[in-house]
């Protein structure tokens, strides 16, 4: 492992997760209280894959042929089985420890057919894996990776984050949903000053400016987090994406509209994935933020977050 330090760093636990496309879907309580299996039958179509917003960032890069590692734990159990041999299928480098004994959490997604709404289910088993800690990940990636991205604040990330930046490192976060306990906000408000990068879910905007008694819009929660060099922007669905990049001017990129959509579950590990990548290539965040909504939406004619990947324009081109 010491002869190799991917591009791009994952940190942080896969999970096994199925796609379900349903003429009637569910009652969400029922497939949350029963489980998956009781609800297999009835599915029009299903896929699985490995999945987390990170992981699916990191095959993103993979595909367009930058060398990606992901750190994280794993059990014993078929899930956890299943998702080492897709990250293997998908060119990601295992670096995931093995723990005996334990398992991986489990998610599905519920899909309406012909229409792109539906709901999320996760299912923590007992004797879970365990989360990462820094023991896991080689110095070497820590400080040498061109880019580390997450997509949870921890403890862990805090300090991954202050790291890379004091050695001139960057990181992105990818924030889905605004930290409610004092203590995972305090980890929040530690990591934003290392952050090179930050996507906030519509989500975590609300949540974010209910703490801080600001108006709900993403002009006044963007100018907050204001840092010098930094991109934040805010992915607000069919209103776009709102994006500030340290000048006095908030740019509005509109969603771009595709017939044929079937599945936008992982449309924000697209779009954050494109962004981190036009950083790397210099692009400014107009031109990002245009890149990334058009790619975003090309990912969408799939079932599930990886189903779709028009990767021929960059996985052509030279330099990634």
């Amino acid at each position: 492992m010491s002869d190799f330090c991917p591009e791009i760093l994952i940190v942080g636990n896969p999970l096994w997760e199925t796609t379900l496309i349903y003429d009637q879907l569910p009652n969400q309580s029922n497939m949350q209280s029963r489980g998956l299996e009781a609800f297999l039958e009835t599915a029009l179509e299903t896929r699985e894959d490995t999945g987390g917003s990170a992981a699916n960032v990191g095959v993103h890069f993979s595909q367009w042929g930058f060398q990606v590692a992901q750190v994280g734990r794993v059990g014993t159990d078929t899930p956890s089985v299943k998702a080492r041999e897709r990250m293997a299928h998908y060119g990601i480098h295992d670096a995931l420890v093995k723990e005996e004994g334990r398992k991986l959490k489990t998610s599905a997604i519920c899909r309406q057919q012909d229409e792109d709404q539906g709901y999320f289910c996760a299912w923590i088993p007992v004797r879970a894996v365990t989360p990462v800690v820094l023991e896991d990940i080689p110095s070497e990636w820590v400080f040498g990776a061109q880019w580390l991205h997450l997509d949870r604040v921890s403890e862990l990330g805090v300090q991954l984050a202050r790291t890379r930046h004091e050695v001139g490192k960057r990181t992105s976060l990818d924030l889905h949903m605004c930290p409610n306990r004092p203590a995972a906000q305090e980890r929040l408000d530690a990591i934003l000053p290392f952050l090179d990068l930050l996507q906030i879910s519509s989500s975590a905007m609300e949540g974010l400016c209910s703490r801080w008694g600001i108006d709900c819009a993403p002009e006044a929660l963007l100018r907050v987090l204001e840092r010098p060099d930094h991109w934040v922007w805010a992915t607000l669905g069919e209103k776009g994406a709102f994006g500030f990049s340290g000048n006095s001017t908030v740019v509005h990129q509109p969603t771009h509209v595709k017939n044929g959509v079937v599945d936008s579950t992982g449309a924000g590990d697209s779009f954050v994935a494109t962004m981190i990548r036009c950083r790397l290539m210099g692009m400014s965040m107009v031109e990002a933020l245009e890149k990334a909504s058009l790619y975003a939406v090309s990912t969408c004619h799939g079932i599930g977050a990886l189903g779709a990947f028009p990767l021929g324009e960059w996985k052509e081109s030279s330099g990634h």
